[in-house]
C-alpha cells in the first residue's frame, strides 16, 4: 500500500494504480450483488489473495460516514 495526498486524497492505494483498498475491500462486503474475490482478481490481476484479504480488514476498519 502506498499513501500520497496527489493520489486518491490520500487514501491508501494499491501500488502503482489509483486502485484504493477501500474500494476493493468494500466490494467484498457479502452484501447482494457483491463481487466474488475471483471476479475482483480476473478484473485486477496485479491484485493478490493477500492484497484482498488486507483491503476487507481496510474496509471494515474505516467505514465511511
Amino acid at each position: 500500500m502506498t499513501e500520497d495526498p496527489s493520489i486518491m486524497g490520500g487514501e491508501p492505494v494499491f501500488p502503482n494504480s489509483r486502485l484504493t483498498a477501500y474500494h476493493i475491500g468494500s466490494m467484498l462486503d457479502h452484501s447482494p450483488g457483491a463481487a466474488t474475490e475471483a471476479e475482483i482478481l480476473e478484473d485486477y490481476p496485479f491484485l493478490s489473495e493477500q492484497d484482498l484479504r488486507f483491503a476487507q480488514v481496510y474496509a471494515r476498519s474505516n467505514p465511511r460516514a
